[in-house]
């Protein structure tokens, strides 16, 4: 069972047991949820935090943050974070009594098509906004197209030694972007993402709980049909570190990942789309995709925000 530990006006507090379910907790409706997955964040979950804290933004908000078992102070420094500044949010700390992530059940999907909100916005606990209008923009932009599932924007990725990259898609230029760009090169953050939670119950999750990197296929699926879409100027910090996915000690891994990903996804598109992921997924068309986005981001990134001052603690 899910045990309360804690609760008051707009805060709560509970503890799943040993083979409990997430859909045991409830799960406010508001027009926005924001999602901040964590693990032994210690060193970073204030800053992710207090990103969130900070939006500015006419929606009804509310914040789950769920906590995988960390063996780190992670979740005390949340609850003492929460204490100092309070939240004009609801918010909800959910902490596991054993980690989910290594059983491989697929528990990120319970996270994702359990919320009753009307859109979803994804923070791990290691990355962070820093645009305070990030969700308002989005929520205008999911709001004015219904036809529109997912939207993204421009992130930069902080490596150990504090040297900046700028992954910018902007490629896209405010147009609906086609599903088979992803095959090239996953350019969607998990950090910059806003869904519509009710597109997620369109997905076959069969064999989800296999894949070690949970977003790429969400992003590839949620495309189909052009239904997602670049939103400009919102910035947000993914930290690239030893213990995160795409540190550069596991790249090569990473890319085996990537490939059962794809596999993900193509056996759940019509046969011409398929065609297509495939054609984009070919390993020279997809190298030189990438060697184009790298220099023209770079070029961005030179000409545009190498100096600017960048929040960060």
């Amino acid at each position: 069972m899910a045990i309360l530990i804690s609760k008051s006006t707009n805060f709560s507090h509970w503890r799943l047991l040993s083979g409990e379910s997430i859909s045991s907790v409830p799960r406010q409706n508001y027009d926005i949820e924001i999602l901040i997955p964590t693990y032994n964040h210690e060193m970073f979950i204030r800053t992710a935090l207090f990103s969130a804290l900070a939006q500015e933004t006419s929606a009804r908000v509310g914040i789950l943050i769920h906590d995988d078992a960390s063996t780190d102070g992670t979740v005390a420094l949340i609850l003492a974070s929460l204490a100092e500044t309070g939240s004009n949010f609801d918010v909800t700390v959910l902490e596991e009594s054993e980690n989910q992530f290594s059983k491989k059940e697929g528990f990120y999907k319970q996270l994702l098509i359990n919320s009753n909100s009307t859109f979803l916005s994804i923070l791990d606990g290691d990355d962070y906004w820093y645009s305070k209008a990030k969700l308002q923009k989005q929520f205008e932009v999911m709001q004015d197209n219904p036809d529109i599932d997912l939207t993204f924007h421009d992130y930069f990725v902080k490596n150990p030694k504090k040297k900046w990259g700028l992954v910018h898609p902007h490629l896209f230029a405010q147009q609906k972007a086609p599903f088979w760009l992803l095959a090239l090169e996953n350019h969607v953050g998990t950090l910059t993402t806003m869904i519509r939670v009710d597109s997620l119950k369109a997905i076959e999750w069969k064999g989800y709980g296999e894949l070690a990197i949970g977003d790429f296929p969400l992003w590839a699926l949620l495309s189909v049909g052009n239904k997602s879409r670049y939103v400009p100027t919102i910035k947000a910090v993914y930290r690239q570190h030893s213990s995160n996915m795409t540190s550069p000690k596991t790249w090569s891994r990473i890319q085996a990942e990537i490939r059962q990903s794809r596999k993900f996804v193509s056996v759940r598109l019509s046969t011409a789309d398929k065609i297509k992921w495939s054609i984009a997924g070919w390993g020279l068309v997809s190298v030189l995709f990438r060697v184009g986005v790298r220099l023209t981001a770079r070029q961005d990134y030179q000409s545009n925000y190498r100096d600017r001052d960048i929040y960060d603690s």
